[in-house]
């Protein structure tokens, strides 16, 4: 590569000295483009290139005697002035030395052809003047020729082999050149169209404005190099800064070519090295406008079209894809296209953990792993947070969606490493697939694609419901489901509004007498058709969707009205049922206290009943609202106690009144064994803690004996009422209270 350099440098110098204007001076003097190219593309460490050719300038080519200190010091100041022109475009302005943006080619032109060049020239002028080698032109004429003909060949030259550069890096197989080791590939731009015969076009009238203008009689003037403007501009504006750099090094030989040997007799070139010198400079600086402002349209589009952090397809890229796909898919029966619905599982605690920074470095890698994935052909898009989504355009043609869905989720379960001290995150992937093939069309027309969509997401929902980490297929059946999920929300939102939902009490008893105490309240709904929606299910469904304050606030309110009507039977303690939402709102005392102030109920007449999950997991956000319900007034119930997580803390800082026994540990009594102990440990612990107990479930003798037998003397079942409406529950509390021996009136309970 040095000899290459060299021997080109030489050709160079050797043909620039037959255009020479005065001694020393050329009308157009290309080596230094060569110079400035070189140490761009290869770095600044390539500085001993320029000492080199520099030396043999002055002791082959152009050997003028200037003595051993004066050919030093040309050396010096040659080398040394492009060198930190180089450094200074590199290091402090940092260009991109493929010359992308116009910022670019503007500080190229101002500081290596404007400031480096002018320097150079006019220190070497003075040297050459002080040595005596010349002398026919005053010093301000030499030095701006020298500069002229030297910035001519730096804007001729180097901005080409600068662009041609970028094609010698892109076939390098990623062996980047040293300078440009840090910068990232450049975006292939959209190129302007021009045919063949516009090209053609352009070559001609360029050709022929160079020649109108610079070829004649010895002496001619320059007057019509205004000519050369017209080819050039049109070049510029179609081709952008690549087919201007070519037409501007066309333009220079050609014209210097024709008249570099005859302008010098009349004004020693002056007047064709600066034309030469604005035309060069006009013609880059035109170019790179264009180009930059195809590039900023071309990155608009891109980032139209692409997600900012991991440079997928967006969601509107991606529609458009799928649409196209779907389109083959229709024309062709034999053309399958298939989807994968990617999410990351429990992506939120990478986030709250590490920080979002680290996030984005996972979301950055899982983007990379999903594309290595996939075939070229294939499109990965980022279409939510965590959510990515992947179209395979033609798949069964060497590939299936398990073996795709396979890769895909044994590549993103590999440990990601955010940095030295996170190094093995893991972070695994829940997968949905769907085939164009299995496409199950709605009855409105929804497109293709979006079924196709659809049917990816409810396969991915399947996948995480079923434990995530896994990959799940679509199948019709999950449609089916989703309708009818679908049919059930719309139901009960209609239900809420219609007043669907009734509400019933079943009776908590005395064991002792039988006598009703306390009745919960207890949710149904009976739609308009007749049919009787199960309450685990309708209220497990009010829950997804985030309809259970609703429906509490509707049961609350019916449930205090009626209790209010409950005077004449010793007014029974009414038990209200409180969700873990509900239980988490910061107005849920204050609605439900001015109820029952509304309604003329005391609020120790009232008890809440919470579950015991629902206690331990939300402990920190209930408290207060619990403690303030305690010092109102109203009772505070542990429903289902035994099933969830048995934490005994929050018996003893949490104001707890009441525990019920659930109803699956009532059912084996007395015969099991290990029901029988449970029930008995519970009964033990809740005397210990002077805690009444409410068992649940009772539907016969033997358990209530049992029950009797171990101190629990309060139950709920169908032995001693089903759930019934208040008149139900008044005439049951008052057969209850008649026959009740008159020792056992205002049992434990009431």
């Amino acid at each position: 590569m040095v000899v290459v350099y060299l021997v080109v440098w030489a050709l160079l110098d050797v043909v620039a000295a037959q255009f020479e204007a005065d001694d020393g001076v050329s009308v157009w003097y290309p080596p230094p483009g060569l110079d400035l190219a070189v140490l761009l593309v290869l770095g600044v460490r390539w500085w001993p290139l320029l000492v080199a050719s520099s030396a043999l300038h002055v002791l082959v080519i152009s050997p003028d005697q200037m003595g051993p200190l004066a050919d030093v010091l040309y050396v010096v100041i040659t080398a040394g002035g492009y060198s930190l022109a180089a450094m200074v475009l590199l290091r402090v302005l940092r260009i991109d030395p493929r010359l992308p943006t116009q910022r670019d080619v503007v500080w190229l032109v101002t500081i290596a052809a404007g400031a480096a060049a002018l320097l150079v020239c006019a220190a070497r002028v003075m040297l050459l003047t002080a040595v005596g080698v010349a002398q026919d032109r005053s010093l301000v004429l030499s030095i701006a020729g020298s500069w002229a003909g030297s910035a001519t060949g730096i804007t001729m030259l180097t901005p080409v082999l600068l662009l041609a550069a970028r094609r010698w890096v892109r076939g390098r197989d990623g062996e980047w050149p040293a300078a440009w080791t840090t910068r990232p590939p450049l975006e292939k731009a959209t190129p302007h169209t021009r045919s063949r015969l516009e090209k053609a076009a352009q070559a001609v009238v360029l050709l022929a404005a160079v020649w109108l203008a610079y070829s004649g009689a010895p002496g001619r003037s320059l007057d019509y190099t205004y000519l050369v403007y017209a080819p050039l501009l049109w070049i510029a504006v179609r081709g952008g800064l690549p087919a201007a750099a070519g037409a501007v090094l066309a333009a220079n030989v050609l014209a210097v070519l024709l008249a570099g040997e005859q302008a010098a007799p009349v004004d020693g070139g002056i007047a064709l090295q600066f034309g030469l010198v604005t035309l060069s400079v006009a013609g880059l600086l035109l170019g790179a406008q264009v180009s930059q402002r195809r590039r900023d349209l071309e990155e608009h589009r891109h980032a139209s079209m692409h997600d900012a952090l991991t440079g997928l397809a967006n969601r509107a890229l991606f529609d458009d894809r799928l649409a196209a796909a779907m389109a083959s898919s229709r024309a062709d029966a034999g053309h399958e296209v298939g989807m994968l619905f990617c999410d990351l599982d429990n992506f939120k605690q990478v986030n709250d953990s590490l920080g979002h920074a680290a996030g984005d470095q996972v979301l950055v890698e899982v983007a990379r792993r999903l594309t290595a994935a996939v075939r070229a052909g294939d499109t990965v898009a980022r279409v939510g947070g965590d959510e990515f989504a992947l179209i395979l355009d033609g798949v069964g043609d060497g590939a299936t969606l398990p073996e795709v869905a396979a890769e895909v989720t044994s590549a993103l379960a590999q440990p990601h490493r955010v940095d030295s001290v996170h190094d093995r995150v893991v972070v695994t992937v829940s997968v949905g697939s769907a085939s164009s093939r299995d496409v199950v069309t709605t009855e409105d027309g929804e497109p293709a694609g979006s079924s196709l969509m659809r049917d990816a997401d409810l396969a991915l929902h399947r996948a995480k419901s079923d434990g995530r980490a896994r990959h799940v297929a679509f199948d019709s059946a999950m449609h089916a489901s989703a309708l009818g999920r679908l049919s059930s929300e719309s139901a009960l939102r209609r239900a809420l509004d219609d007043g669907e939902i009734t509400v019933v009490y079943q009776p908590i008893v005395d064991l002792t007498d039988g006598r009703v105490v306390a009745a919960e309240a207890l949710a149904r709904w009976t739609t308009p058709s007749g049919e009787e929606v199960p309450p685990a299910r309708f209220t497990a469904l009010a829950e997804a969707m985030g309809l259970i304050s609703a429906l509490g606030r509707q049961v609350r309110a019916r449930a205090v009205a009626d209790a209010a009507t409950w005077d004449a039977v010793g007014q029974p303690r009414l038990s209200l049922n409180v969700s873990g939402a509900e239980l988490s709102e910061p107005d849920l005392v204050e609605g439900l206290l001015q109820l029952l102030d509304e309604a003329g109920l005391s609020p120790s007449s009232v008890a809440v009943e919470i579950t015991e999950t629902v206690l331990v997991g939300n402990a920190p956000v209930c408290a207060d609202n619990l403690a303030a319900l305690a010092g109102a007034g109203v009772h505070v119930v542990v429903d289902d106690f035994g099933t969830g997580f048995s934490s005994f803390v929050y018996l003893r800082r949490l104001p707890v009144s009441m525990l019920k026994v659930d109803r699956s540990f009532v059912d084996g009594l007395p015969e099991d064994r290990q029901d029988s102990a449970i029930v008995r440990a519970i009964l033990a612990m809740a005397t210990e803690l002077e805690l009444p107990v409410v068992a649940e479930g009772i539907t016969t003798t033997a358990q209530q004996d049992f029950l009797l037998e171990h101190g629990c003397t309060l139950g709920q079942g169908y032995l001693h009422g089903r759930p019934g409406n208040s008149a139900s529950l008044v005439s049951a509390a008052w057969a209850s209270r008649s026959a009740a021996p008159a020792s056992c009136t205002g049992g434990p309970a009431s």
